[in-house]
């Protein structure tokens, strides 16, 4: 059937605004609403009916209201395909009463964490990972680096960006100019997982075997 019209309710100078929403409708050739004023569930929902809106985009707390106003509208919300949630982390509470509400969407929610000055996301749980753990953040997306990991979570982590389909893992090591956490090499060159130790800092010789042994190669700057 016809595609369904996308509710833009983020500004532009956001991430979800400008790539969730302008970007994506644009590249998808899909028809997208943009609200003006103060956020009005009742109006959202009227929207949804005139242009026939089946994908809802909303922070949390906007989402909240939208399933609260349901209950007073006669919108039939089993026309809705997906709802996206941004502007902060989605808690386990906001995607249980999302589904239980439009249980057409249940099993569906991802989640993804970044930035707008990240480009949008650097890692990402499914589904079936937020119901093992409903907090989990996901492994880091492939080409994403990322810095000041705890020490014990450098080895999950690095497997885990693996699994998602990273071909090299780089870790940065306690560079003596940067705030790293003691103990990051060891853990780093410790993982099988792990490609590269990057600007080690000051290694030691136990610390150099294990990445040998591991094929954990270093690399570091130069000064002359």
């Amino acid at each position: 059937g016809k595609p369904g019209a996308l509710l833009a309710a983020f500004p532009l100078f956001h991430v979800s605004g400008l790539m969730g929403s302008a970007t994506t409708g644009l590249a998808g050739g899909t028809t997208s609403v943009w609200p003006t004023g103060r956020f009005d569930a009742k109006k959202i929902i009227e929207l949804s009916k005139q242009h026939g809106i089946t994908s809802w985009t909303g922070a949390g707390t906007q989402i909240f209201r939208l399933l609260e106003a349901l209950d007073e509208s006669d919108f039939d919300a089993s026309d809705l395909t997906n709802v996206g949630i941004g502007g902060s982390a989605t808690t386990p509470e906001l995607v249980r009463r999302t589904e239980a509400r439009l249980p057409q969407l249940k099993g569906t929610f991802g989640t993804g964490y970044g930035a707008t000055e990240t480009g949008a996301i650097v890692s990402y749980a499914g589904n079936s990972m937020l119901a093992e753990n409903p907090s989990c953040v996901g492994p880091p997306l492939p080409g994403v680096e990322i810095t000041h990991v705890p020490k014990e979570d450098i080895a999950l982590m690095a497997r885990e960006a693996r699994y998602a389909g990273a071909k090299v893992v780089n870790v940065h090591g306690e560079t003596v100019t940067e705030p790293v956490e003691p103990g990051t090499n060891l853990s780093a060159v410790s993982s099988k997982a792990v490609d590269i130790l990057a600007h080690p800092g000051l290694i030691t010789a136990d610390e150099a075997r294990i990445a040998a042994d591991n094929g954990v190669f270093q690399i570091g700057r130069a000064h002359v």
